[in-house]
C-alpha cells in the first residue's frame, strides 16, 4: 500500500512538473523591453522550477541519477542549482569584461559586441567560469556555426520566441566532442572536459533545457537592444 501511495505521489509530482515546464516554455518574451523585475520574477519561477525537478527525481529514485550525457560524454549528475538574476548580472560583467581583454590581447579574438554579448550571458546563465568566455566562443563557432549565427541573427531582430530553437542546438553543440576538441585547443582537455561536463548537467531530469532556455530568453529581451 505505501509502495502504491508513494508511486502515485511521484507520478502526480511528475505531471505537476510537466505541466509547469509546458506553461514556462510559453512565457517566451516579445519585442517590448520587459521590466527588470519581470525578468527577476522569471528567473526565480527558473529555480522554483529546477527544484521541483530535483525533489522529483529524489522521490522517483533517481536523485543521482545522471542527466542525458552528450555526444561520447560520460553521464553526469545534474545541476538543479539556478542562479538569481542579480547572481547572473554579476557574472555577466566578469564575462564581458574577460572577452574585452581577450579582444586586445589575443589576434583573432571577437571584439565587444553581439556575439560576446550573447556568450557572455550563456556563461553566465550555465554557471561556467567567466574567463572561459572568449573560448567558448570559438568552440561554439567549431561544433555548430550554422544555429549560432541563426541565434545571434534572431536575437538582432528581437525574434526571441524563435531564437529558442537554435539555442537549444547551441548547448547541445556544448556537449560535442567536436566542441571539446576545439575547446582542448584553447584551454587544455582536462578543463575543457570539466566544462562540457558542467553544460552536460544543466539537462535535467524532466526539464531537459527549458528553464535555461526561458531564462536566457528573458535575458535577452531586457538588455539586447
Amino acid at each position: 500500500m505505501t509502495e502504491v501511495l508513494e508511486r502515485s505521489e511521484v507520478e502526480g509530482l511528475e505531471l505537476v512538473l510537466k505541466t509547469q515546464v509546458s506553461d514556462l516554455e510559453k512565457l517566451m518574451p516579445g519585442k517590448a523591453v520587459p521590466s527588470e523585475t519581470l525578468v527577476k520574477a522569471i528567473f526565480a519561477h527558473c529555480a522554483e522550477i529546477n527544484q521541483l525537478a530535483k525533489e522529483a527525481a529524489a522521490r522517483a529514485g533517481s536523485h543521482l541519477a545522471a542527466a542525458e550525457a552528450g555526444e561520447d560524454e560520460d553521464e553526469v549528475a545534474p545541476d538543479f542549482s539556478f542562479p538569481t538574476f542579480e547572481a547572473f548580472l554579476a557574472n555577466e560583467a566578469a564575462a564581458t569584461e574577460a572577452a574585452q581583454e581577450g579582444a586586445t590581447s589575443e589576434a583573432g579574438a571577437p571584439p565587444k559586441s553581439l556575439v560576446t554579448t550573447v556568450a557572455a550571458k550563456l556563461v553566465s546563465a550555465i554557471g561556467i567560469e567567466p574567463g572561459m568566455v572568449t573560448a567558448i566562443i570559438f568552440a561554439v563557432q567549431v561544433a555548430d556555426k550554422k544555429s549560432w549565427q541563426a541565434l545571434i541573427d534572431h536575437l538582432k531582430g528581437r525574434r526571441f520566441s524563435k531564437a529558442k530553437k537554435p539555442l537549444k542546438k547551441v548547448l547541445n553543440a556544448m556537449r560535442s566532442s567536436k566542441f571539446r576538441n576545439a575547446l582542448a585547443k584553447r584551454v587544455g582537455a582536462k578543463a575543457a572536459a570539466k566544462m562540457v561536463a558542467k553544460v552536460a548537467s544543466k539537462a535535467l531530469p524532466f526539464v531537459g533545457w527549458t528553464s535555461l532556455v526561458v531564462a536566457l530568453g528573458w535575458a535577452f529581451a531586457r538588455q539586447i537592444r
